[in-house]
Parts: structure tokens; C-alpha cells; sequence
């Protein structure tokens, strides 16, 4: 049994417009059952080691923009101490293997291809669900995987769409079923379970390359080259 955790990023809703938000992007981490409780002890020591005070970790989750803006539990935090903080998080999915699939769409291309174009956030689903699939064929074939997304208000509508998906999905000429992820979604408030910690909130750029910051590039490119296209990230210190 695999736990796929998801997240998304550059949510506009029906806005294909907006320029601050090109992209919608759903990205999954893929954890064993039995890789779950080892992690999760790894994850608390981590904890342990940034918030030494067991009554400043009540709450305590390690969100990309909060970290990388300063906000939140990461207020005054120093950004090379931000920086080591993610990337020690992102080292445990090194560590561990563990697979990152995902999909995205450029909004704008979405939009000239087609005259009443799909929501983004349900194509970018597809995608990021039939990538998970792929893998588990290509992997781990005689298992199977269920999908743990953030809380979310349109959590009903996702659960529609991905009813439907299980059945065929229709992608260019080929049409895949979903044999391997099981159930339905599973929502969880991301400051309950670690899987969610995990959120990769990666920008992609118009061009489509994946981007990170400079300091965490050794740790992402390392992350699974299957998924994540190593020559997207530069290594340290070398020429932007």
C-alpha cells in the first residue's frame, strides 16, 4: 500500500488570466506504508532540532511561502536558516527515494486550445493521477495507492472529477484506467499529518521548466530524475 500526498499551487479557479498565477500545478509524494511511522520519526526530530521548546511546536508546519517569505513560524528566522530548514526537509525525501509525479497546466496555452477549456485545477489533477498510475505500473505493479490531499473548499468537486477519472482517461490517443489508485480523496489538514509537509509548491515557469532557489538545487535535483528533470536545476555556484 503507497500513500500519494498531494498539493497544488497557482490556484486561479476559472481565471486563466491572472499573471501572477500562470501555471496551476498538483504535485505528489509517493510513501510506502511501511516507510510512514520511520519518516514520521525523522520529521520529529527535525522538528525537535529547529523548535528546541516543545511548547513552540504546537501547530508547527513547514510551508514553502512561509518559509521562503519569513512568515508565519519561520518570522525572523535568518533566510540561511530558512534555506537549511527546507533543505533538511527535502533531504528525508532524498534519503528515503521517495517518487514525486506531478502535472501541470499553462493557463494561457490552455486557453487557446480550446474554446470552452476545462478548469485547470482538474486538468492538472489528470495529469499528476495518471502520472501515479504510470508509476505504479512502471514500479510497483501488484500494489496499489490512495490519494491524501490538504483540506480544501473544493474538495467535493475533486472528488467528482477523480470518480470519473478512475473509470478512463483520456489523454492525446490513449485511455487509461486508474487500476491502481484505490477509494476516494482523502482530505487532512496539513498540520495533522506529515505526508502534507511535503508539499513540493514549485513554480513553473512559462517555459515550463520546473524552479526552485539556487541554495536548494543539489537536494531537488537529486529527487527522482524519472519526475523531476534534473537539468532544470543549477547546481551551486554555477552561472544563473
Amino acid at each position: 500500500m503507497h500513500l500519494i500526498y498531494l498539493d497544488e499551487a497557482g490556484n486561479s479557479g476559472t481565471n486563466l488570466d491572472d499573471p501572477h498565477q500562470p501555471i496551476h500545478t498538483v504535485c505528489g509524494v509517493i510513501v510506502k506504508d511501511s516507510q510512514w511511522l520511520p519518516i514520521e520519526t525523522q520529521i520529529d526530530a527535525l522538528i525537535a532540532h529547529l523548535v528546541p521548546r516543545v511548547a513552540d511546536r504546537e501547530g508547527f508546519e513547514f510551508h514553502n511561502s512561509d518559509i521562503f517569505q519569513g512568515h508565519g513560524f519561520f518570522k525572523g528566522w535568518p533566510w540561511p536558516t530558512r534555506v537549511d530548514a527546507l533543505e533538511r526537509l527535502l533531504d528525508i525525501i532524498v534519503t528515503n527515494k521517495l517518487p514525486i509525479v506531478w502535472g501541470a497546466v499553462d493557463k494561457q496555452k490552455h486557453k487557446a486550445k480550446y474554446v470552452y477549456p476545462a478548469a485547470p485545477h482538474d486538468m492538472a489533477f489528470l495529469l499528476c493521477a495518471e502520472r501515479a498510475e504510470r508509476w505504479f505500473k512502471n514500479h510497483a505493479k501488484d500494489d496499489v495507492g490512495m490519494f491524501i490531499a490538504d483540506d480544501t473548499k473544493a474538495k467535493s468537486d475533486m472528488k467528482k472529477s477523480f470518480k470519473e477519472y478512475r473509470k478512463t482517461i483520456a489523454l492525446g490517443n490513449r485511455k487509461e484506467c486508474l487500476e491502481h489508485i484505490i477509494d476516494t480523496i482523502h482530505f487532512a489538514d496539513s498540520r495533522e499529518t506529515f505526508g502534507i509537509s511535503f508539499r513540493m509548491r514549485l513554480t513553473i515557469s512559462s517555459s515550463g521548466i520546473l524552479w526552485a532557489p539556487l541554495e536548494l538545487s543539489p537536494f531537488l535535483s537529486e529527487l527522482n530524475g524519472m519526475y523531476m528533470q534534473e537539468g532544470c536545476f543549477r547546481k551551486k555556484g554555477a552561472a544563473k
